[in-house]
Order: C-alpha cells, then sequence, then structure tokens
C-alpha cells in the first residue's frame, strides 16, 4: 500500500467507504435518518387518515390496499427496521446513507403537503 491508500488492487476498504467517515458517524447518521423516517412515514399515516376521513384519496395503489387492510403501519416499520439491522451488520455504502436522508426529505415533504390540504379543507 502507498501513501495514498492505493493498493495493486485499488482503494483501501476504509477508502473505498463513505468519504472519511468514521464507523461511528456511519451508525449515527444511519440511526439518525432511520428515526426520522419512521416519524414522517408515521406522521404520513395518521394525516393520511384524517385526509380520508374528510373525502380525500390515497393516491398510491399499493399504500391503499395496505391502509384498508389494516398493515400499512407494520409494513413501514418493519422496512424501517430492516434497515437498521442491516446496517448494523454491515456498514452501508455512502449511496444507501444518501437515499435514505433523500427519502427522509421526500417524506417530509408529503407530510407537509398533507398538512397543507388539511388546512385547506379545514379553511373552507
Amino acid at each position: 500500500m502507498t501513501a495514498t491508500g492505493i493498493t495493486r488492487e485499488g482503494l483501501t476498504p476504509r477508502q473505498d467507504s463513505n468519504k472519511g467517515m468514521t464507523p461511528r458517524q456511519e451508525r449515527l447518521a444511519v440511526l439518525l435518518a432511520a428515526a426520522l423516517l419512521l416519524l414522517f412515514q408515521l406522521l404520513d399515516v395518521f394525516s393520511t387518515r384524517r385526509l380520508l376521513s374528510v373525502g380525500g384519496l390515497e393516491a398510491n395503489p399499493l399504500a391503499r390496499f395496505l391502509l384498508a387492510a389494516g398493515w400499512l403501519i407494520v409494513v413501514k416499520v418493519v422496512l424501517v427496521a430492516a434497515l437498521v439491522l442491516r446496517s448494523r451488520r454491515k456498514p452501508l455504502s455512502w449511496g444507501v446513507i444518501i437515499g435514505c436522508w433523500l427519502t427522509v426529505g421526500i417524506y417530509f415533504a408529503v407530510v407537509l403537503g398533507n398538512v397543507l390540504d388539511l388546512a385547506m379543507v379545514h379553511a373552507l
């Protein structure tokens, strides 16, 4: 290995992973993203149910089916738990961590949209 961390096989595993994040930072990034993702997913279910109670529609057919069957919250919790368990077994790639944070942002936007829709319904 050279001073740059390059071997004949390529980059060393530490340099090939998450751009200088320590394993502890990686775990914290995943855990924080997972916690926020779970929070926003539960807020999405709650706000969607409120919208449905005032005549709104669930646009996502899979979510509509799971909501009607009473499984939506269970599926969302299991998916977030699987992400956390997977990250505990082996560090996630930088791309997966960024994808988690993008998903958090998307769910934030969904919840914000639901809240704004609810505000408009109650303003009428």
